[in-house]
């Protein structure tokens, strides 16, 4: 889109989905101290995407845009975020990146009821924008995904669609992707972007937060809580995504092993123990409504705080293979999957 001599033009960072937009907003940060010189220099992949991204730009060429639960975790971060969830066709998406002048994007990757970022690429190519595509977890090498992942590269009619560049966390979602038959030289490892941003922001929690939302939950000092981090699972099912978990049964099956004294959760007597479910933020609440409010472990729902926040009140982080659980590995808080997914493994090296 430029010639040699030319401004580098905007560069557009967009997200959908919350893991894509913790990989956003920690990208984001990177570039604006890259910018302002506050960034250490390093020859790691990261610190020469961010180099590349940022050479020759100022932070007003950054322009960050999301749909969907994105919207208010990064304009949560203090970021100013167009809002694009009326932004669908790709008509639409070519017209607003001609008119702000885009020659490059950076894009997160949606679950499969969302096809933005592949039509960012598609919109992109035809530009003759770069495209580059943040992976935000490490589930992509997980068995459960293998079926899906191809479908994370695909327009709504099937038409297979790449980014110039995809940006993995480690070698084995790099290998997973060639697996799915991404070409190797277009892929690129780059660590986890998000976990360290996490454990900045989980060293820097003051305490009296902490206590106070564990208090909110009605949680005593002697109390041992629980924090189950829910998935969209039955709403990506209705989508067509087949899981072989559901997350209420996984839920149910949390709270018998609590009731019998299992202790792959906790050796507390179900009367001391505390189970906070912690909700996506694409779920639907109202799934939660059945739980069981008269039998022990008691049971609520809670959104409240930060995810930094929710571990840290928490003693235990349960769920299946949620970021959450990732995020509580990575700061060694406690973190139990209820299927064969290692937070431990997920978390290092980022």
């Amino acid at each position: 889109m430029n010639g040699p001599n030319e401004q580098p033009g905007t560069l557009l960072l967009f997200a959908r989905d919350p893991g894509s937009a913790n990989q956003v907003l920690a990208l984001y940060e990177m570039l604006t101290d890259q910018i302002s010189g506050a960034r250490p220099d390093s020859d790691s992949p990261v610190a020469s995407l961010v180099r590349r991204l940022a050479t020759g730009r100022s932070i007003s060429d950054i322009r960050v845009a999301a749909s969907r639960a994105a919207l208010a975790l990064l304009g949560d971060a203090g970021i100013a975020v167009e809002d694009w969830d009326s932004v669908r066709d790709i008509d639409a998406i070519s017209a607003r990146l001609a008119d702000g002048q885009v020659a490059e994007i950076v894009t997160g990757l949606s679950d499969r009821d969302d096809r933005t970022p592949q039509k960012l690429w598609f919109a992109a190519k035809a530009l003759g924008a770069r495209t580059t595509a943040l992976l935000d977890d490490t589930t992509v090498a997980h068995r459960m995904a293998r079926a899906d992942l191809d479908q994370r590269f695909r327009l709504p009619d099937g038409e297979l669609v790449l980014p110039s560049v995809i940006a993995a966390i480690d070698d084995q979602s790099r290998n997973a992707l060639i697996a799915a038959g991404i070409t190797a030289d277009t892929i690129t490892v780059i660590g986890h972007l998000h976990i360290h941003r996490f454990r900045r922001i989980a060293a820097d929690m003051p305490e009296d937060s902490v206590r106070a939302l564990r208090e909110s939950w009605g949680a005593q000092d002697s109390d041992h809580v629980v924090l189950f981090a829910s998935e969209p699972l039955r709403e990506m099912a209705a989508e067509g995504k087949q899981r072989d978990v559901d997350e209420l049964a996984v839920l149910t099956d949390l709270l018998e092993r609590i009731r019998v004294g299992d202790p792959i959760t906790t050796n507390r007597e179900p009367d001391s123990t505390i189970v906070v479910v912690r909700p996506h933020p694409r779920e639907d609440d109202s799934k939660f409504a059945a739980l069981p409010h008269d039998m022990k472990p008691r049971t609520l729902v809670s959104r409240d705080g930060s995810s930094a926040q929710a571990i840290l009140a928490a003693d235990t982080v349960v769920g299946i293979s949620s970021m959450m659980l990732v995020e509580a590995a990575s700061i060694g808080r406690p973190a139990h999957s209820m299927i064969d997914f290692d937070p431990a493994a997920a978390a290092c090296p980022c």
